[in-house]
């Protein structure tokens, strides 16, 4: 799994990180969204994984990610400070956040993250439902570094819907993010 993912600890505020993720507007996670989001960032794949099941990927409402506030005047003060952290931690300006939201009963199928190499997942609400990267099967985390370049997929989300707090690394990958990580946090299990 050291290939797939690391689970460290560190301390923040997740309700009011649940708060702040009322604060956004969203739009589902899906085909053209995938190009749009993707276009303008290095390091883009072809998106072969979303032909396999593009009509999936073009239908599916129940997973959604953060663009925006709703007010200019929102208040998003936990993840602009865990923002900043990452940034210092990591070396880096190249770190692009949101929400993410995934309803209950349903499933994220296998995929990987076009326009990203890595990225930081913070479980707010959901956490019983693992992650499951191809070949290795289920993980369940808290708060993880995620090499999203490998196939991963989420099983059908129980009980509530799950919410994400995610850093997502464009330019930096995950070995070199883990390196950094590794020398300012505690490792978890």
């Amino acid at each position: 799994m050291k290939k797939c993912m690391f689970k460290f600890d560190f301390d923040y505020d997740k309700e009011k990180l649940l708060k702040e993720s009322q604060l956004l507007n969203y739009t589902p996670v899906n085909y053209n969204n995938f190009l749009t989001r993707s276009s303008n960032e290095t390091n883009n794949d072809n998106l072969s994984f979303v032909e396999k099941d593009k009509q999936w990927w073009d239908k599916q409402t129940s997973w959604n990610a953060s663009r925006e506030p709703k007010s200019k005047n929102a208040n998003l003060s936990e993840s602009k400070r865990i923002i900043e952290l990452f940034k210092k931690v990591c070396n880096t300006d190249k770190i692009r956040p949101s929400f993410l939201t995934q309803k209950k009963d349903t499933e994220v199928l296998l995929h990987i993250d076009p326009g990203t190499l890595c990225k930081i997942n913070l479980v707010l609400q959901g956490g019983q439902t693992p992650i499951n990267f191809q070949g290795y099967g289920d993980e369940l985390y808290e708060v993880a570094l995620l090499n999203i370049t490998l196939n991963h997929s989420v099983p059908i989300q129980t009980d509530q819907d799950r919410i994400l707090f995610t850093l997502r690394f464009t330019h930096h990958s995950y070995n070199y993010v883990r390196r950094n990580l590794q020398n300012y946090f505690r490792s978890s299990k």
